[in-house]
């Protein structure tokens, strides 16, 4: 289990790109991994990039993680390259209720990796997450539909509700479980859950 914790020196260190369409729901997200707390009011449109880090607990260990957050109104390489050196894992995000922003996660993901130095590629974790899972009734793109688009990119994959803090946390649980497997030197493999809104 991951809990966020103060700030302290000389920790591992992490570095994730959270990337995607506008409006998608990526500043509340990231607002959630580093606050856990989500307020509309305060969510507005990235210009450049949105920058947060976290303490976390990861089974005893202390470690930083660093989120790095592209602006997604549109896709800039400069802005998208700066995020590139020296990222262990990136979070791909759709709006389950709007299908451009789903069909565009193959689009950022390769301007992700023609950025990524020679050979980094194999050591990037990459998560794809179905954002607004709690909007069922203005569902667009299906829970399989989801699995199946991660399934073809390699992505590990969750349905998340930044609003309702549904997976959020198994979801940043799962992403640094990941990189330090990888970083071990273990694959791990993918997995998918869904998404459960009481």
């Amino acid at each position: 289990m991951i809990q966020t914790v103060g700030p302290t020196e000389h920790l591992s260190f992490y570095k994730i790109v959270v990337i995607g369409d506008s409006n998608v729901g990526k500043n509340a997200l990231l607002a959630r991994f580093v606050d856990e707390e989500y307020d509309y009011r305060q969510f507005q449109v990235t210009i450049g990039i949105e920058l947060k880090w976290a303490v976390v607990d990861h089974g005893g260990e202390k470690i930083k993680l660093e989120f790095w957050g592209p602006a997604g109104t549109h896709r800039d390489p400069n802005t998208v390259a700066q995020c590139c050196p020296g990222a262990d894992g990136v979070v791909l995000v759709y709006d389950i209720t709007d299908r451009q922003s789903f069909e565009n996660i193959g689009v950022w993901l390769k301007d992700i990796q023609k950025d990524l130095p020679e050979n980094a590629e194999r050591m990037l974790v990459t998560m794809l997450l179905g954002n607004k899972c709690d909007m069922e009734e203005k569902r667009i793109i299906s829970q399989k539909d989801g699995e199946g688009r991660a399934r073809q990119l390699g992505c590990r994959f969750k349905e998340v509700s930044a609003k309702h803090h549904i997976n959020v946390k198994a979801a940043l649980d799962e992403l640094v479980a990941a990189i330090l497997e990888r970083r071990k030197g273990r694959t791990g493999s993918s997995t998918c859950q869904r998404c459960s809104v009481s």
